[in-house]
C-alpha cells in the first residue's frame, strides 16, 4: 500500500520498490535528506502479492527549529492509470500497424494494376502477331512500346525491392506530362 512505503521510512522503503526503480528511489530520498527539496516521482513498487504496483509520489523536506529535517508527502497508486496508459500504446501500435497493412494492400494493389497493364499489352501484341495482323511498322512501333513497357515493370520491380530492403529511394528527375 502507498501508506506503507511512506511509513516505512528513510531506511525501509527498498523491501517495497521494484529493484529496477531502487538505485532511482535512493536518489530521491538522498536529494531530500540533503536539502530542501521537492520531488514528484512515479516509481514501481511490489506488493506483498508480489504483484506490480505503481506508486506516484509527491515528497517535499523541509527544516524546521522543532524537528530538524522533516519529509512529507503523499503516495498514490497509479497502476490503474499505468495500466490505461500501456494498453492506449499497445492500441496506438497496432493501429500504427494496421494503417501500415493498409498501406500496403494499396501499393499492391496499384502494383498489381500497373503489372497487368504491361501483360495486357503483351498479350495484344502476340495475338496480334499470331493473327498476321500486323505490317512491318506496326511491329516495330509494338516492340517499342512493349520496350518501353518491360522497363516501366523493371524499375518498378527494382523499387519493390528496394522497398523491401529499407533502401532509400533514389531520387529521380522525370516530366510529369509523360507519366
Amino acid at each position: 500500500q502507498p501508506a506503507e512505503l511512506l511509513a516505512s521510512g528513510a531506511d525501509g522503503f527498498h523491501q517495497f520498490v521494484h529493484p529496477d526503480d531502487l538505485r532511482r528511489a535512493y536518489a530521491i530520498v538522498t536529494a531530500l535528506l540533503a536539502e530542501e527539496a521537492r520531488a514528484q516521482e512515479e516509481i514501481r513498487c511490489v506488493g506483498r502479492d508480489g504483484q506490480l504496483i505503481w506508486i506516484g509520489l509527491e515528497i517535499q523536506s523541509s527544516h524546521t527549529s522543532a524537528e530538524g529535517l522533516l519529509i512529507h508527502g503523499t503516495a498514490s497508486d497509479i497502476t490503474a492509470q499505468k495500466r490505461s496508459e500501456e494498453e492506449y500504446r499497445q492500441l496506438q501500435v497496432r493501429l500504427q500497424r494496421s494503417e501500415r497493412m493498409r498501406s500496403l494492400g494499396q501499393l499492391a494493389g496499384g502494383v498489381a494494376h500497373e503489372f497487368n497493364n504491361q501483360l495486357a499489352n503483351v498479350l495484344f501484341f502476340v495475338e496480334s502477331v499470331k493473327k498476321g495482323r500486323l505490317n512491318q511498322d506496326q511491329l516495330s512501333r509494338y516492340a517499342d512500346l512493349l520496350h518501353t513497357g518491360a522497363r516501366r515493370t523493371a524499375d518498378l520491380t527494382q523499387k519493390l525491392l528496394d522497398f523491401a530492403r529499407h533502401g532509400s529511394p533514389k531520387p529521380e528527375v522525370f516530366d510529369l506530362h509523360h507519366v
